[in-house]
């Protein structure tokens, strides 16, 4: 009986010791090197891209401008009318913040947290969220995304 409590400790530390010194995703992935201004509304916010080739992609189109949409109460998006490269992850869970891509065309900025099953490819995150839902509003919001120097 000792030696089974013994082998099961080890298997748990095995566990919590290859979870933790894996990272989260977005640790592995964000390069700090590409930064955005956007503009939601009349708000003001700065992102760090990841280092996706969709994030490079996007990254050399701006500046660009979008009336995004809402939806599920949760986030704003825009078809683009462009494809990007996807490299789609099932994330398991939203950030306020986020920025995303669904399928190869379909930009989205959560504005909320939740848990979701399903599957995007990153393209950054808003290094500051606060009065993110408020700059989004209930409706359609204009977007604007610029390099930052």
């Amino acid at each position: 009986m000792k030696h089974l409590r013994v082998i099961s400790f080890i298997l748990l530390f095995i566990l919590l010791l290859t979870g933790c010194s894996s990272g989260t995703p977005e640790k592995a992935e964000k390069s700090g090197k590409l930064r955005m201004n956007v503009r939601i509304g009349r708000k003001k916010y700065t992102a760090t891209l990841y280092d996706t080739k969709a994030a490079k992609k996007f990254y050399k189109k701006l500046p660009e401008k979008y009336e995004m949409l809402e939806l599920n109460g949760n986030e704003k998006y825009k078809y683009l009318g462009f494809k990007l490269p996807k490299k789609e992850r099932k994330v398991k869970r939203i950030r306020k913040g986020d920025i995303m891509l669904y399928g190869n065309d379909c930009l989205v900025i959560f504005y909320k947290s939740f848990k979701t099953s399903y599957k995007y490819t990153r393209i950054g995150r808003l290094d500051k969220t606060g009065g993110l839902a408020r700059a989004a509003g209930k409706g359609g919001v204009k977007v604007r995304f610029s390099k930052r120097k």
